[in-house]
């Protein structure tokens, strides 16, 4: 697989040699990025089963490999504790190598008393190490049964048919509510249909004075003219404001308020 070509390759050597000088030596503000980055360690570390090492001392790349594994498997927080030893059981579970205590450190987290977090043992980390591993099979092999899956599409059934009720009632509740508002006939108060009715009077009484305004030759038709414009504009608004009320307040006569 590409994979399998990847952790081959020759350029290998120097990446794990450069990742150990990267990790192991870095401090300070750059170490806070490189602590964000070891899940992905953990990853790629995971994948070097198929990377040939000689497990001797002398050999650099293996040590380089052992202590990159020494910093993942020391860390405390769950988190990181976990993604490491996936990766190591993953590991160990297809490597080679036959010495794989050298990959696990004095002081590696699973390795300290649960009670007291004192006396690290290398015996107890694998004993973890052994429960987590066995855990995590069982929690990937479990399998349901057929009286399970169809009592789950039972209780399914009956979920999405609660829930189809109490949208169906709610919707129904929407359309009455919507045609109550509709259907609604809302009062204006008695102050305001006398202010229309006035309105209307008094616009009644202007047309008439305009008409004998027409008839008196006294009056220049300039003013005329201009006195007309002004009564047109007044009428055009009573009678905008006497259309708006009557739709939005479905009153057809302010008359007969």
């Amino acid at each position: 697989s590409r994979s399998e070509q990847l952790y081959t390759c020759q350029e290998m050597d120097s990446t794990i040699t450069e990742l150990q000088k990267l990790f192991i030596s870095e401090t300070g503000h750059r170490h806070h990025h490189l602590h964000k980055s070891k899940p992905n360690l953990a990853l790629f570390l995971s994948g070097l089963s198929k990377y040939e090492m000689s497990e001797t001392e002398t050999c650099p790349k293996s040590r380089s490999v052992w202590e990159l594994y020494h910093l993942l498997l020391r860390e405390r927080h769950w988190a990181l504790v976990h993604h490491a030893v996936t990766a190591f059981g993953y590991f160990c579970a297809r490597t080679s190598c036959s010495q794989l205590w050298r990959f696990v450190p004095e002081d590696a987290a699973l390795a300290f008393d649960i009670a007291s977090g004192k006396e690290a043992k290398t015996e107890r980390f694998m004993s973890e190490l052994k429960m987590f591993l066995e855990k995590e099979g069982a929690l990937l092999s479990i399998t349901p049964s057929q009286e399970e899956l169809e009592l789950l599409a039972e209780e399914g059934t009956e979920v999405n048919a609660t829930v189809q009720k109490l949208l169906q009632g709610r919707n129904q509740q929407r359309s009455m509510e919507a045609e109550k508002r509709s259907n609604k006939r809302r009062k204006l108060p008695e102050v305001i249909c006398r202010g229309v009715e006035l309105l209307q009077n008094g616009m009644k009484r202007i047309n008439e004075g305009l008409s004998e305004l027409r008839s008196d030759e006294n009056e220049s038709e300039e003013f005329q003219k201009s006195l007309l414009n002004q009564f047109s504009c007044l009428e055009d608004l009573v009678s905008h404001l006497v259309s708006l009320a009557a739709s939005d307040l479905d009153i057809a006569q302010f008359g007969n308020c």
